[in-house]
């Protein structure tokens, strides 16, 4: 799919205006890949049948380890009347 070439203009005018941006968005992307490569492996590791979703009642009594590790896979709260 092709985008209209005011995309490809935008694109420029804002890659313009960043100074070392060719460089900066290399580096930004080497570390996201970095990122992305130590998640996946935790991920491996830990296997996939991990609760993303946990009660807003039950919030402060769980594990806050446990919460954190929730939270790094995209946490997703719930409120219960």
């Amino acid at each position: 799919m092709s985008l209209p070439a005011r995309f490809a203009d935008l694109k420029k005018t804002i890659a313009s205006s960043y100074p070392n941006f060719e460089e900066n968005v290399t580096k930004a992307w080497a570390e996201i890949l970095l990122e992305l490569d130590k998640v996946t492996k935790t991920i491996k590791a830990e296997g996939v049948d991990v609760s993303t979703s946990i009660s807003i009642v039950l919030y402060h009594s769980i594990n806050q380890p446990y919460v954190r590790s929730i939270y790094l896979r995209s946490i997703s709260l719930t409120y219960i009347d």
